[in-house]
């Protein structure tokens, strides 16, 4: 014999061992007992005085009291009952027209957000006056260097820069902010 059939060898056998388990289990869980099991005088006393069928009981209080109709007997138990007819629905009024909100005619919609730019301070670059701005989205703020008339985020135009405020409009909403200058801590 090889080594691999020593292996399935063992491994039939262990299998066998299983079976043989399970049969055993199955087979001694399906028999009943040998031994009569007889019970003792109380608990034939006790199995004397219940009525026989276990306790099931016929409710006659349901059933219909004296039929004087002749129909004694036609009354099938085993079907259920019809249950009672619902009320008779409640006829309603027409509800009251439904009127249109009056027209309002002072009504905007709400100006969009304001800008979150920080003018921080200034500078000379190249002949012309350039801005410090920070903008923080999200607590990640951001530098810029901008001078007049360039596009930040490709949304903001620097409108005009001074030493003391700085102009920014918002190109989708065509709102200009000004931003005066932050002061030194």
């Amino acid at each position: 014999m090889t080594v691999r059939e020593k292996k399935q060898l063992k491994i039939l056998m262990v299998l066998l061992v299983i079976l043989g388990v399970a049969l055993y289990m199955s087979y001694g869980m399906n028999r009943t007992p040998a031994v009569p099991q007889v019970a003792s005088p109380a608990e034939q006393r006790a199995e004397a005085a219940l009525p026989s069928g276990g306790g099931a009981r016929i409710r006659l209080d349901l059933m219909k009291p004296d039929d004087k109709d002749g129909d004694v007997g036609r009354n099938n138990l085993f079907q259920y009952r019809k249950p009672p007819a619902p009320p008779a629905p409640q006829i309603q009024s027409a509800p009251p027209p439904i009127q249109a909100p009056p027209a309002n005619p002072q009504w905007r919609p709400p100006p969009p957000p304001p800008i979150a730019f920080k003018y921080e301070g200034w500078g000379q670059v190249n002949g012309k006056l350039t801005a410090f701005l920070s903008y923080d989205a999200n607590g990640r703020p951001t530098q810029y260097n901008a001078t007049e008339g360039e596009v930040l985020m490709g949304r903001y135009r620097v409108a005009r820069v001074a030493e003391s405020v700085v102009e920014i409009e918002d190109l989708e909403s065509k709102r200009r902010q000004i931003f005066p200058r932050a002061q030194q801590e």
